[in-house]
């Protein structure tokens, strides 16, 4: 996994206009960009007959690893979502458009243009399928309703029988990550455990306004030792200006949170997930490593940190939802699909932003992963999640990566489209 320094100005700057409240002009500017390129009909718009299965269900890359690692981690694409007509297709699209509510509904429909349109991306996998994919001895990890598919751990036994199940489109391997880590001094964070603190009140996901948004907290007497960089983005200017994130959805992806460190603990918290140990935990917990959580909190600090003669971040009085992605706990590889689920749950909570440090790049053998042309801006997993987030209204600020400036030194889901 490609984390970025937070040392490094390069992400606070790209946030800086979205987390300072200047939300509703990022996506102005972002929206003709979006519309434009759907000139191109959206496969989803429509009701289309299911493709016939065509070649080997199971990829030759999903061969490959299962015939090597016995045990492997894999995509289940389905052919549908139980639809069997257009007028299925359409009721299918509104019964899943009534499912989106409060904040997420208000942004898409302001990327729209004033009115809400559900699509495709709305409806759930079927479940029968998920059943069915389970019932074959496969470990479900997650479930993507904007891949129609599920992410598994399967034997070769177990995704022989899945791939013989009707529905099922294709089976291919999920593409590892690469871990570089850190370049530069990294100043350790607190270590001690954080407590179990509830969640912002009133602010609960299927919260239909933005009660609880607002600022609570005020102008800062000292920038302390962030005011440099709070000045080279002219986040100061701004902030005398008014613009500290309140009313503004920030989600953070990235390797846990410690939410007692006194550079953080003020701030807002809507919700938070841990896709590593699915559970709503994105502190320390047994089994981490004591620096797992650092690079996270660091991170969280950079865009709304609130330490009075300290640190200052641009957005402290935003609203943030974190989420646990890369687990740290060996050297081994870390696969896309826990980012992927968390871009679709902080999606339906209605966030405005995601300030992800964390990219995917190549691996060395025996791990098969993405090559560099296959950043292409349409290829990988994370990068159409990103894309498919920035045309629902949500700006992605996404690290290039430490590899750079050479050629090949881009990780995904830095490709994307219409994204920061």
């Amino acid at each position: 996994m490609h984390r970025i320094l937070t040392t490094h100005l390069r992400v606070p700057a790209l946030l800086a206009a979205a987390l300072l409240g200047l939300v509703p002009l990022s996506l102005a500017a972002l929206a003709p960009a979006a519309r434009a390129a759907g000139a191109i009909e959206d496969p989803h718009a429509r009701y289309a007959p299911p493709s016939p299965r065509s070649g080997p269900v199971v990829t030759p890359a999903a061969q490959a690893r299962l015939a090597s690692a016995g045990r492997a981690a894999l995509w289940v694409y389905f052919a549908d979502k139980g639809e069997t007509d257009a007028r299925g297709f359409a009721r299918a699209v509104r019964l899943a458009g009534d499912r989106v509510q409060g904040h997420a509904r208000d942004r898409r429909a302001r990327e729209t243009g004033g009115a809400f349109a559900p699509d495709y991306y709305d409806v759930p996998v079927v479940e029968r399928y998920v059943d069915a994919v389970r019932s074959t001895g496969a470990k479900i990890r997650n479930v993507s309703r904007w891949m129609n598919a599920v992410s598994v751990e399967a034997d070769p036994a177990a995704a022989a029988r899945i791939a013989s199940l009707p529905f099922v489109r294709s089976i291919t391997a999920i593409a590892f990550s690469k871990r570089v880590e850190p370049v530069g001094p990294v100043i350790p964070l607190e270590t001690r455990p954080a407590p179990a603190t509830p969640l912002e009140e009133g602010v609960l996901p299927s919260a239909g306004t933005r009660r609880g948004l607002a600022a609570t907290l005020g102008p800062p007497a000292s920038y302390g030792g962030s005011v440099n960089q709070m000045t080279s983005i002219n986040s100061r200017a701004a902030q005398d200006s008014g613009y500290t994130g309140a009313g503004v959805v920030v989600a953070m992806f990235d390797t846990g949170f410690n939410k007692a460190h006194p550079a953080v603990a003020p701030l807002k918290r809507i919700a938070e997930y841990d896709f590593v140990f699915h559970d709503g935990e994105t502190a320390n917990q047994a089994g981490d490593l004591t620096t797992q959580w650092d690079h996270g909190t660091g991170t969280w600090s950079v865009a709304g940190g609130y330490a009075d003669g300290n640190l200052i971040g641009p957005a402290y009085n935003a609203s943030f939802l974190l989420a646990k992605t890369e687990d740290n706990r060996s050297e081994t590889p870390i696969e896309e699909d826990n980012w992927l689920a968390a871009v679709e749950w902080a999606d339906s909570i209605g966030v405005d932003v995601i300030s992800s440090s964390l990219g995917y790049m190549t691996f060395d053998a025996p791990y098969p992963s993405h090559t560099y042309s296959d950043l292409d801006g349409r290829t990988t997993v994370v990068t159409q999640a990103a894309a498919l987030a920035a045309r629902r209204g949500i700006v992605v600020a996404s690290a290039m990566g430490n590899a750079g400036p050479p050629v090949g030194s881009l990780s995904a889901p830095a490709d994307a489209d219409s994204i920061l």
